[in-house]
């Protein structure tokens, strides 16, 4: 199995970008198409062309843009210093 980047347009007539699972370039297109979608592009995902989506947890509440991001710069009695 390889992993394909895509780039379709939607029933609906929106662009979407993604990747897809198959064993080769005219099943993915096949299976693309089977959901009614048109196909723009598909080439082969590398590390570098692998569309990438993460989440990092909810929304930031305002009580929480003041909580310090480093740790304190003197802990247990030794000095961390932040040079640039």
């Amino acid at each position: 199995m390889a992993d394909w980047t895509y780039q379709i347009i939607d029933q609906s007539g929106k662009e979407r970008k993604g990747n897809i699972v198959a064993e080769s370039e005219a099943e993915a297109k096949n299976k693309l198409k089977m959901d009614g979608n048109m196909v723009i592009s598909l080439t082969k995902a590398t590390a570098l062309t692998k569309e990438i989506s993460y989440s990092v947890g909810g929304k930031v509440k305002p009580r929480d843009l003041d909580r310090k991001i480093l740790p304190p710069v003197h802990q247990y009695g030794q000095c961390r210093c932040y040079d640039s």
